[in-house]
């Protein structure tokens, strides 16, 4: 009977429990269902009203970054490459050995133009000696004629002897001169085959292997200088007119970094037949961060006015690659908006979509706002 009466009050304990419990949700529940009761508030927000701005007109159009000075690195005889150094993406300084080109033959003709000229160069000494020779014997014999010592024709031999030496040596001097001439060739020729970089750089293409023939004036290698760089842009023709040496553009590599100012230097008004675009160069800073072959878009101006819509600069939030910024709705209530921004225009954001003009968003305590939080002013 005492366990009957335990086990009874131990089922009228959890009945009642459970009764509490489901009491206390239906109560919270509809504590919950009424406004504001739980909504978090932040206090002391600013808001500003998304207004609207004029700025130039701009031109979309397709860009490649360009050195200023490309190098296409060329051999200029015929020979089987022997080694290769470099590959593209290697930096390089004036003069650096790129490849070598087998020049076995090269080498033994060099050598042979210079044995040569080195012949040639002492037949001239003993052409001279012979030369001095003979004008001191012509000098003994004339004094001999003056005195009638010797008869007229034995002077005449020696004065013969003397002109035959005479022109041996000339002609010895002009072989040496012209042997000369062929071992400064040969070893000119023999520097051909070490093919070498004209400037100091990177090294951006490598049209060649180890093991192929070279064909005079065909590409091996295109080094791009250090220094100035370009981008090289593709304007529509309807564009004609409106862009000129000296006007800046806007230079963009993707939408996670800032634009870069380029100054127009160059234009080539030629239209192409089949794109209907013509060429123009505009000259980028040195701290760009561009490099050679790199894929731009550029903005050009069209000197046409345009409105666009802007909010204070303050407004703007980044969360990793994503840009929003808090709209306040009715009630107060915020909600992150992502948004795509464009050029800064003073203190203000262009917003290119995600945000009309007129809506409100709040410039101040950003750090403690999130979806659903209700601010006050």
């Amino acid at each position: 009977m005492k366990k009957s009466v335990l086990g009874r009050h131990k089922r009228e304990l959890v009945i009642g429990g459970a009764l509490a419990v489901i009491c206390a949700s239906v109560f919270i529940y509809r504590l919950a269902d009424r406004p504001g009761v739980f909504t978090p508030v932040v206090r002391d927000v600013a808001v500003a009203v998304a207004g609207t701005a004029e700025k130039t007109g701009e031109y979309p159009a397709a860009g490649t970054v360009r050195a200023a000075v490309s190098s296409q690195v060329a051999a200029q005889v015929m020979a089987k490459i022997s080694a290769i150094y470099v590959k593209p993406g290697d930096r390089v300084n004036a003069g650096q050995v790129l490849a070598n080109l087998d020049a076995v033959a090269s080498s033994r003709q060099a050598q042979a133009a210079v044995s040569s000229s080195q012949a040639a160069g002492r037949a001239v000494e003993a052409a001279a000696e012979r030369l001095r020779l003979a004008e001191l014997t012509l000098t003994r014999y004339q004094a001999l004629l003056a005195q009638n010592a010797i008869a007229r024709q034995e002077y005449d031999r020696v004065l013969s002897e003397r002109d035959v030496a005479r022109a041996e040596y000339e002609q010895a001097v002009q072989n040496s001169a012209a042997a000369g001439a062929a071992a400064g060739a040969a070893e000119a020729n023999a520097a051909f085959y070490t093919i070498r970089s004209p400037v100091t750089g990177l090294v951006t293409d490598k049209q060649c292997n180890t093991g192929d023939m070279t064909v005079p004036g065909r590409t091996m290698f295109v080094v791009d200088a250090d220094g100035l760089r370009r981008v090289e842009i593709n304007v529509g023709e309807d564009q004609q007119g409106r862009i000129n040496v000296g006007d800046t553009v806007r230079v963009l590599a993707d939408d996670s970094r800032p634009s870069v100012m380029a100054r127009v230097s160059e234009i080539n008004r030629q239209v192409d037949p089949g794109s209907r675009t013509f060429v123009v160069r505009a000259d980028l800073p040195d701290d760009a961060g561009l490099v050679s072959g790199q894929y731009v878009k550029v903005m050009v101006p069209t000197g046409r006015r345009q409105t666009v819509v802007v909010v204070p600069d303050a407004a703007i939030v980044r969360r990793g690659e994503l840009t929003g910024v808090f709209v306040v709705g009715a009630g107060n209530t915020v909600v992150w908006r992502i948004v795509k921004t464009g050029d800064q225009l003073g203190d203000n954001r262009e917003i290119l979509s995600g945000l009309t003009a007129g809506e409100e968003v709040a410039v101040s305590n950003l750090d403690q706002l999130s979806d659903g939080v209700r601010i006050g002013r």
